[in-house]
């Protein structure tokens, strides 16, 4: 890398990390605003579902070290919250996540003070990255400069990083480990494979779905050999081998604590049976996929199955998802064609702007419908476009692999109707997105140009 292309890089990944960052605490601050002087007790009380979790798996590793979300006694409050409870390890959680909450808030306490502006900044390195993913892929610091804006405005990334949830952090260690890989194809040293490795490891102790990424990237690398087989094929394995010796960790402590083996986390089967289901396929084809809702027969399966084991281990987490992972598995194969159907309804269904059913605002729907149009329709247009390309910028290829791995688990198995689990995706559409915008726009001020040329003394052209 040149100094000036060194400059340039710099430059970009902090405007748009200063760009992001005051954008998330302008938002966070405008929507918490009655909420930030709670503490303590009341802080805790304030989230539900992933984010409620997340903070009292936080409280139970500070108080005794324990990797739980267990019931208070009395529930109180929490009675009306949607929380999986349980004296068992929480198996269906990866770890990182939560032993970063515990570490901010062993520091501050339960409060917004620290973890809110440290998710802002890490969502600023998350844009900031993407910005400089999208000036290795094309060359172009205005096509880096759109991306990294289209990425800062994204709603989703924007309202996870005001709470609890663990997107913000999670999607800065894979762009961070995509932005390595990409320095490694440019200057092939094991220092940027070893980097894409680590990250690669850290992502998928935040979320498991960060493997199919991994395993893409190596599988490219091998493809792509810039300097050939041999260091392909290292670097592949350095990455892939660093990465499993990070997991490795938490793998051999869950089996020693259960006897199973899990890599990161069970909740695959959970989501399969949950996701794909008699009552789900008794739905029309034409109508959009909503799986939040409770299978009366899946329900009966279930605990038909689970009286069968000692009434001590029924709030087993482990269990719970290895007796969903047999009635979500017995039922795509007796049921292939209907399987294809949820499918295709998922596929369908993810293509969407936000869940119709989703309970937010008509603002919230109007800013992401507008959102959308620039992301989905001119990203797919921008890939179509990059195409043309393709026999002289192979590395193109790699954005569009990257996409499908993060995409194809979610028509398969399931996906979160608040669209969060498409957000990377999303954002490496972003890249495409900008750089359609960025080459018209390059081509518009390149026309001016010549015309101001063309005019005597070089005055600008009247329109």
């Amino acid at each position: 890398m040149t100094t000036t292309t060194g400059n340039v890089a710099r430059t970009l990944f902090l405007t748009i990390l200063v760009l992001a960052t005051v954008l998330r605490l302008g938002y966070g601050i405008a929507r918490h605003r009655e909420s930030f002087s709670k503490t303590g007790a009341d802080f805790i009380l304030l989230w539900d579902h992933d984010a409620a979790e997340h903070v009292l798996m936080a409280q139970s590793l500070l108080k005794d070290g324990s990797y739980r979300v267990p019931p208070p006694v009395p529930l109180g409050p929490f009675e009306f919250k949607t929380i999986r409870f349980s004296t068992f390890d929480a198996i269906y959680k990866a770890p990182l996540y939560g032993y970063f909450l515990a570490g901010v808030f062993a520091i501050s306490g339960f409060n917004f003070f620290l973890f809110f502006p440290l998710q802002a900044v890490l969502a600023g390195c998350a844009c900031g990255l993407l910005a400089l993913i999208a000036l290795e892929l094309f060359g172009s610091w205005r096509t880096g400069a759109v991306a990294g804006v289209l990425a800062a405005g994204h709603p989703v990334l924007l309202n996870s990083s005001s709470l609890p949830y663990n997107e913000s952090l999670f999607v800065a260690l894979l762009f961070g480990s995509v932005w390595a890989f990409l320095k490694w194809i440019r200057a092939p040293r094991v220092s940027w494979a070893i980097g894409a490795g680590v990250l690669s490891g850290l992502a998928i102790l935040c979320r498991e779905s960060a493997a199919p990424l991994l395993l893409t990237m190596a599988a490219f690398a091998m493809m792509l050999r810039p300097s050939g087989l041999r260091p392909a094929v290292g670097a592949a394995v350095v990455m892939t081998g660093v990465a499993t010796l990070l997991v490795l960790p938490w793998t051999l402590r869950t089996y020693v604590r259960t006897g199973q083996v899990v890599p990161v986390a069970a909740v695959t089967g959970t989501v399969l049976a949950e996701g794909s289901n008699e009552c789900l396929a008794a739905e029309p084809l034409l109508s959009w996929y909503w799986a939040e809702g409770t299978c009366a027969p899946l329900q009966l399966a279930f605990l038909q199955r689970l009286v069968r084991y000692p009434s001590s281990q029924w709030d087993d987490t482990l269990l719970y998802a290895r007796l969903k992972m047999a009635l979500g598995r017995d039922w795509v194969t007796t049921h292939p064609r209907e399987y294809l159907a949820l499918s295709a309804r998922r596929a369908a269904t993810l293509l969407l702007p936000f869940h119709p059913r989703q309970q937010i605002g008509r603002l919230r729907k109007g800013l992401m419908t507008i959102y959308w149009l620039f992301i989905i329709p001119l990203g797919l247009a921008g890939i179509v476009l990059s195409l043309r390309h393709l026999r002289r910028r192979v590395i193109i290829l790699l954005p569009i692999l990257l996409i499908g791995a993060i995409v194809l688990p979610q028509v398969l198995i399931y996906f979160s109707p608040d669209m969060r689990y498409r957000l990377p995706a999303d954002m490496l559409l972003a890249c495409f997105a900008a750089h359609l915008v960025a080459e018209r726009l390059g081509v518009v001020l390149d026309r001016r140009d010549w015309m101001r040329r063309r005019m005597p003394g070089g005055a600008p052209a009247v329109v």
